[in-house]
C-alpha cells in the first residue's frame, strides 16, 4: 500500500469528521494563523487543478488532487474564495452576488468549492458600470428603470455571453451615514437573477460606512472602513477568468483617519500589492489582465501605485478600467493602458450628462481571445432634465 498517497486522505478526512462534530481542533500557531484548506471538484467529481484560492492576503492553487492549503491570519480573515476558472460556470448564490467565496469562521476549517464545468468562452461582452452613487430611493428607481433597463434591452440583441463590472461608488455616502440599505438593493437590482448575467463589484471611496462592529485597528489594515461592502458584496481584493482575460478587482482608496472617511489618499496598502503579486503569479503571461479600480491610475503618483504598475509590467496585455472622475479619458497610449470610464450618475443625478458633456452612460466592451475589439460608451438619458 502506498502510504504517501494515502496519508494526506486520511488527514483531511479526520479534520473533515472533526469540523463536522461537536469539539472541532482548528489549528491555530503561535502567530494566530490557522491552516485553511479544502477541496475544489467540478459538479461531476472531477477535481479542479490549478485554481487559484485566497483568504485576501496571500493565495494557494490546487494540486492535481484539487487541493489547497493556505496559512491565514485568523483575526482579519474575512473571506476565502477562489479565482473563478475560465472553464466553470459563474452561478449566483442565494445574496445575489456571483458565487465563488465563503464567509470565514473561527468554528471552521475546510473550506470546499464546487463548479459546473463549460466550454470556454473565448468571446464574450463585458458591461462596465461606474459610479452609478445612488444616494436616495429616488436615485435608485432611476438607475433601475432607466439604466438598468437599456441594459437589459441592450442584451437582448447580444449573441454572445455577457457579464459585467462596476468599477465604484455603487452608493453615496459621505461615511455619516449607514449606507448598507443601499448597498443591499443595489445588489439586488444588480443581481443575475434580475439583470441576466453576473456583475462583479469594485469598491469606490463613497461606498463606505465605519461600522462599529468592526472598529479600526490600524491604519496598515483599515479593514473597518470596507467591512459593510465586503458583508453585502463579497471579497474586496479578488480575481476571476474568462475566456483567455484574467479580470482583477481591487480597492485603492487608503483612509488616513479613523474618525473621518474624508480622508484619503488614493492608492494601495502594501498587503494589497504583495496579494496581487501572488495573484499574478499564476497567470500565463500570453493573457490579457484587466485591473478594475475605482480612482484612475494614469498620471497618479499615489501610494504604492508604481509598485501596482510594476507588477503588471511583465504582461504584454494589460489595461486599466477605473472611474471616478465623471468624465471619459483615454489612457490607451500609456505605458499601462487605461480607460476612465464616464459616470452612469452623471452630476450625482442632478443633469443627464457627465462633465465632459457625454450622456450618463456605460461602457460595452467585446472581448475575443486576449483582446478587447471594440468598446463603446451607451449614453442613457437617465438625470433630471
Amino acid at each position: 500500500m502506498n502510504f504517501k498517497k494515502i496519508f494526506p486522505v486520511l488527514v483531511v478526512g479526520l479534520l473533515l469528521f472533526s469540523c463536522n462534530g461537536n469539539n472541532s481542533h482548528i489549528d491555530i500557531d503561535d502567530e494566530g494563523n490557522e491552516r485553511i484548506s479544502g477541496y475544489a471538484t467540478y459538479t461531476d467529481g472531477t477535481p479542479i487543478s490549478g485554481m487559484v484560492v485566497s483568504d485576501g492576503f496571500s493565495c494557494v492553487v490546487t494540486d492535481k488532487e484539487g487541493y489547497y492549503s493556505i496559512e491565514s491570519p485568523s483575526s482579519n480573515t474575512f473571506y476565502i474564495y477562489a479565482s473563478i476558472p475560465a472553464d466553470c460556470k459563474i452561478k449566483e448564490n442565494p445574496q445575489g452576488n456571483p458565487d465563488f467565496y465563503h464567509r470565514y469562521s473561527v468554528d471552521r476549517s475546510i473550506y470546499d468549492f464546487q463548479f459546473e464545468r463549460i466550454e470556454i468562452e473565448n468571446d464574450f461582452v463585458l458591461y462596465a458600470l461606474a459610479d452609478p452613487q445612488c444616494a436616495n430611493q429616488e436615485h435608485i428607481y432611476s438607475f433601475e428603470s432607466k439604466t438598468i433597463a437599456d441594459i437589459k434591452e441592450k442584451q437582448k440583441s447580444d449573441s454572445l455571453p455577457s457579464y459585467g463590472v462596476t468599477l465604484g461608488d455603487i452608493v453615496y455616502s459621505k461615511g455619516e451615514r449607514n449606507c448598507v440599505p443601499l448597498l443591499k438593493e443595489m445588489r439586488r437590482i444588480m443581481s443575475k437573477s434580475n439583470i441576466g448575467f453576473p456583475i462583479f463589484q469594485t469598491m469606490g471611496n463613497h461606498d463606505v460606512f465605519a461600522s462599529a462592529t468592526q472598529p479600526i485597528k490600524d491604519l496598515d489594515f483599515n479593514l473597518g472602513y470596507q467591512r459593510d461592502f465586503e458583508e453585502v458584496f463579497g471579497p474586496i481584493n479578488y480575481s476571476w477568468n474568462r475566456g483567455s482575460v484574467h479580470f482583477i478587482h481591487m480597492r485603492n482608496i487608503i483612509y488616513k483617519n479613523k474618525s473621518s472617511f474624508s480622508f484619503y489618499d488614493n492608492g494601495f496598502t502594501i498587503r494589497q500589492v504583495k496579494w496581487l503579486k501572488q495573484d499574478l503569479m499564476h497567470v500565463p503571461k500570453d493573457k490579457l489582465v484587466v485591473l478594475c479600480v475605482h480612482i484612475p491610475l494614469l498620471r497618479n503618483n499615489g501610494t504604492n501605485i508604481q509598485l501596482v504598475r510594476l507588477a503588471l509590467s511583465s504582461f504584454e496585455n494589460v489595461i486599466v478600467f477605473s472611474g471616478h472622475l465623471h468624465y471619459m479619458r483615454n489612457g490607451l497610449d500609456l505605458p499601462l493602458p487605461e480607460l476612465v470610464h464616464p459616470a452612469v450618475c452623471g452630476a450625482l443625478w442632478s443633469s443627464f450628462i457627465n462633465g465632459d458633456g457625454l450622456l450618463n452612460n456605460y461602457g460595452i466592451h467585446h472581448l475575443s481571445g486576449n483582446k478587447i475589439v471594440n468598446s463603446i460608451f451607451k449614453g442613457v438619458k437617465n438625470g433630471a432634465e
